[in-house]
């Protein structure tokens, strides 16, 4: 094995073409194809606030692309987070250290803008992804569920709520829910500061739902995320009850639910909707069940559940930062082969 000088870089739109044909790659591993939109992509990730952010690793003598990482900075109850929708080592040059170097990368990025974890989904049914990540990257599974509701947009409505208002939360709203920090289950003054910081980022929306008492029930986030395979907008959406009352809480749920559905319809995030739910919590499985809401898979086998992993503050932040990777072992080229 020799070295080999590589870079980084983002996407713009003459460098697209070499993305793309990374994302074809993806798209066959997750038995889909690509069937979006060039100039939405590159617009998209263009824009001055773009939902999808992307590194690609190129080998700079040979100016050959590598692989890449798809991702979105999100904000959450946990806190910022880099969520890796796509990553991907071109075929031709795995086992080489460009995956490492790739997350490497990640999270000096994430450093600098001090998120709390760094997280991705891989299948159940993958034991060589699995096997990577938590060898090389030391990640663990998390105690999250990932569901595919997408289909809420379309078929099924959340159940109708009753005696429940839900807005997206102002200033008065936010100093009015920090008044039962302490005092109802879940928030905690971590949690009220991370939501306060979710209510003031961009593509990001957060709702509550109050009661006819006027006392808040849930929290609803939203994150916009993108589509690599489809060129389509949609939300990740993760919630928090704030009542002990299953009943109530899954009703409260529901509410949040109908309100996401229709912002999406309002501003074309329609293309797919995962709700992550927290697998401890008795109200958010019983509302899920209750909606009839799939775990989010890679094909229509069972065994092919994703499962979210993560990595947190303590291998993001070592001690003593590992520098960013530049040079990374590449294969020997192939010898001339004899006429």
């Amino acid at each position: 094995m020799v070295n080999a000088k590589i870079h980084f870089e983002q996407i713009h739109a003459k460098t697209f073409p070499d993305l793309k044909e990374l994302v074809e790659e993806q798209a066959g591993h997750h038995l889909a194809k690509y069937v979006g939109d060039d100039k939405k992509f590159v617009a998209a990730l263009e824009r001055h606030d773009p939902v999808p952010q992307i590194i690609m690793v190129r080998n700079d003598d040979t100016q050959e692309p590598l692989g890449y990482i798809l991702f979105n900075h999100y904000y959450g109850f946990k806190g910022q987070e880099l969520y890796i929708e796509d990553i991907l080592v071109s075929g031709r040059e795995r086992s080489q250290g460009f995956g490492l170097a790739m997350t490497e990368e990640l999270k000096a990025f994430g450093r600098q803008l001090d998120i709390t974890q760094i997280s991705w989904t891989v299948a159940e049914n993958n034991p060589n992804a699995v096997r990577f990540y938590e060898q090389k990257m030391h990640a663990h599974v998390l105690p999250y569920g990932l569901y595919d509701c997408g289909d809420l947009f379309t078929k099924q409505q959340p159940p109708a709520s009753q005696g429940v208002d839900v807005r997206r939360v102002d200033k008065a709203d936010l100093d009015l829910i920090e008044t039962y920090v302490g005092s109802v289950p879940g928030l905690t003054k971590e949690k009220m500061s991370n939501i306060r910081d979710a209510a003031a980022a961009g593509n990001v929306n957060v709702f509550a739902a109050f009661g006819s008492d006027g006392a808040p029930q849930a929290i609803g986030i939203t994150n916009s995320n993108y589509s690599s395979f489809r060129t389509v907008y949609g939300y990740k959406f993760e919630v928090l009850e704030m009542v002990a009352d299953t009943k109530t809480a899954v009703n409260a749920l529901n509410a949040l639910t109908a309100h996401v559905v229709a912002t999406g319809k309002t501003d074309d995030h329609t293309g797919h909707l995962n709700i992550v739910i927290d697998n401890k919590s008795a109200a958010q499985t019983q509302f899920m069940q209750g909606i009839g809401a799939s775990r989010l898979q890679m094909t229509d086998d069972p065994a092919s559940v994703f499962a979210v992993y993560g990595i947190g503050r303590d291998i993001i932040y070592p001690a003593q930062a590992t520098p960013v990777i530049k040079d990374v072992p590449a294969k020997k080229p192939d010898a001339p082969k004899t006429p």
